[in-house]
């Protein structure tokens, strides 16, 4: 093997690995701003809280209700539930029990499996 091939394969293998790095990024960075950005204000309004996409509707809403909340509706993915908190600290529990995003529900209507949502905070 020359000098020149092994420079060309390890300059190859660089390449590959910065594109994965950029496409991690990519797509990391969008959701971590989402997560941080949409979080519920009002700790008492409608929360979407979504899985990863592998959750079925039923484990869903129950690791959603276990963590503190009455269900609203499922989402139009079985991973996404709408829930109304019955605790201050709901945000907080559902993602530490294995939820991507608890998002203000209002944020992301359009992800309900019934488009036509007019839920009041009282």
């Amino acid at each position: 093997m020359s000098i020149a091939h092994s420079v060309a394969r390890r300059n190859a293998g660089r390449r590959f690995l910065d594109v994965v790095l950029i496409l991690i990024a990519s797509v990391a960075a969008p959701a971590l701003m989402a997560r941080a950005q949409l979080r519920p204000v009002d700790p008492a309004a409608p929360i979407a809280v979504i899985y990863a996409p592998w959750v079925d509707s039923a484990a869903a809403a129950t690791r959603a209700t276990v963590a503190g909340s009455s269900l609203l509706r499922s989402g139009a993915f079985g991973f996404v539930v709408f829930v109304k908190p019955d605790r201050p600290d709901f945000s907080d529990r559902v993602l530490a029990g294995g939820a991507l995003f608890a998002l203000d529900a209002r944020a992301i209507a359009w992800c309900a499996s019934d488009v036509r949502i007019g839920w009041s905070s009282g």
